[in-house]
């Protein structure tokens, strides 16, 4: 059983996916293979509150039609929105990415972008998303429309006439799909129900899920194909466990790392952050190729009896140094974000460099996206090296 232990840690780890991704990680167009664009729309747009969603075709972030009835109701917010606190309540239209950590969140606007909340109880009342919904929570009510919608939590239930034109992937305890997935479905959950009285979910494309037991289908409610895999209580808690393990080990050796730093070489800090802020191709492609050639240059060595040793060192620094890229790289983020924020506290870095962490970790196990890691990993490679081995290097002067 997943327990609020589990679903409250992980929306840590999902809160801060934020602070690096400030694009949509699904693409933008239905397969028309699966579904069929128009009716989708259509149903989507049939809520009881006649919620109107905005035209994935549409250049503008909000459609004309609703311009003039919203700013008389609800304010626009021009650039990206982070919001936190017990109570949160977001009702604006934003252009661009929201963020959002609270204990009770509700959602009633719309976002021309993508919306990612870390939250307790998380409520969604005729909102609009136009990417992706990225949640993690202990109860969520999706009564809102998105592109897709990748979440974690305790239970999770989307009322009829309300989902998703694409993609619908989630982890639960329990789910209740009522309403409307363009695409396809994964959800794995202990408990999985696809109707309740007269109501049932409609879903266009394939529905892949994973519970304890195999679940009736209603009648039409699966367009595509139906893959069933059968999970135990014990399985799920061993999953969420190692999670939490990881997590943790990833935020203390960042902190670790980060301590030592402070204390031997502060200024080696500094410099991991312009280079990460300034010179970020540059230490990508030398990361990338170091990554490479060291490898090839050991096993060169290996051949010659004389090289050996030369060859275990160079393979045991290299891998200390690929250790150390991930957490190097989450520093260097907290430190330009903290720089950008004006916030020069050491416990709000530190706090900076738990998120980023946490943000890190997460991106490793989410499928799809786990690239960006070794992306990450790279860049943080590079970093280190030229930190070491580029001692003048010129930064372009920061513009008042």
């Amino acid at each position: 059983m997943l327990k609020n232990t589990k679903t409250k840690l992980f929306l840590s780890i999902l809160l801060i996916i934020t602070l690096i991704t400030p694009f949509s990680f699904a693409e933008n167009e239905i397969n028309t293979e699966t579904t069929n664009d128009s009716q989708v729309t259509q149903n989507l747009n049939q809520t009881d509150e006649d919620v109107t969603p905005i035209s994935e075709t549409d250049e503008q972030t909000i459609t004309s039609d609703n311009t003039e009835q919203s700013e008389e109701s609800q304010d626009i917010h021009e650039g990206d929105l982070y919001l936190t606190g017990n109570n949160v309540t977001m009702d604006k239209l934003v252009n661009g990415n929201v963020y959002i950590f609270g204990n009770n969140v509700t959602v009633t606007g719309q976002v021309a972008g993508n919306l990612f909340v870390g939250a307790n109880k998380l409520e969604f009342k005729d909102a609009y998303i136009e990417s992706s919904a990225y949640i993690c929570a202990n109860s969520v009510n999706f009564r809102a429309v998105a592109s897709d919608l990748y979440v974690c939590c305790n239970t999770l239930e989307i009322p009829t006439n309300y989902g998703v034109y694409r993609d619908l992937k989630s982890f639960s305890n329990s789910a209740t799909l009522l309403g409307i997935i363009g695409r396809n479905a994964n959800c794995e959950a202990t408990n999985l129900s696809l109707s309740k009285d007269d109501a049932k979910a409609t879903i266009y494309g394939d529905f892949n899920y994973s519970s304890i037991s195999e679940i009736e289908i209603p009648e039409g409610s699966v367009e595509g194909e139906t893959k069933y895999s059968k999970i135990t209580k014990n399985d799920n808690q061993n999953n969420i466990s190692d999670y939490i393990y990881g997590a943790l080990c990833a935020i203390i050796f960042t902190l670790v790392i980060y301590g030592l730093a402070l204390l031997f070489t502060k200024v080696s800090i500094e410099k991991c952050t312009k280079i990460t802020a300034k010179k970020f191709l540059q230490a990508f492609g030398i990361g990338l190729l170091i990554l490479i050639l060291v490898p090839i240059l050991s096993i060169m060595l290996m051949i010659t009896t004389v090289g050996v040793p030369l060859s275990l060192v160079l393979l045991v620094f290299y891998g200390l140094l690929i250790s150390l890229a991930t957490s190097i790289f989450s520093i260097s983020l907290s430190n330009i974000l903290c720089d950008k924020l004006h916030l020069t506290n050491i416990w709000l870095k530190a706090l900076f460099i738990i998120i980023v962490s946490l943000l890190v970790y997460i991106i490793g196990i989410i499928p799809y996206v786990s690239i960006l890691k070794i992306l990450v990993a790279i860049l943080g490679f590079g970093t280190l090296i030229m930190n070491m081995f580029f001692k003048n290097i010129k930064f372009e002067k920061e513009t008042k």
